[in-house]
């Protein structure tokens, strides 16, 4: 559903997408196990029928400064995911499904020890984006 709604918007403006399919991949290997999503990811033919990104942003942080996040609104788990990311590494769940497509990653540090302002990150990530979509990607 998501892949048919960037498809569409894709006819009239760029369009930037919140964890897509990436996310729910890295969650289920964790979950399920790497072989049996790739599996079910192979048989379901998943890269020729969705639309898939020209580029992969991908933001993370280290464990502390992830819990320090949660803590700091109060210790709520928003959602399932926050659960997972506390009793797992997420990131290498990730990078595990990145090596499944041929799409350039700009990967982001946000975490506490880089000091970056949120504005700072923005920064960073728009440009290394227009980097790579201008083709300066190695």
């Amino acid at each position: 559903m998501r892949s048919h709604a960037v498809s569409t918007a894709l006819k009239s403006e760029n369009v930037i997408v919140d964890r897509y399919i990436f996310s729910t991949l890295a969650y289920q290997t964790i979950m399920l196990g790497e072989e049996l999503v790739k599996n079910i990811f192979d048989t379901l033919s998943i890269t020729q029928n969705i639309h898939l990104p020209e580029v992969i942003v991908f933001v993370k942080a280290d464990a502390e400064t992830i819990n320090s996040r949660i803590e700091a609104r109060g210790g709520c788990i928003q959602w399932y995911g926050d659960a997972v990311t506390q009793n797992n590494c997420v990131e290498t769940a990730y990078k595990k499904i990145f090596q499944w497509f041929n799409i350039p990653i700009v990967e982001i540090d946000t975490s506490q020890k880089c000091g970056r302002s949120i504005a700072e990150n923005y920064q960073l990530m728009k440009g290394e984006v227009e980097r790579v979509i201008s083709g300066g990607y190695n």
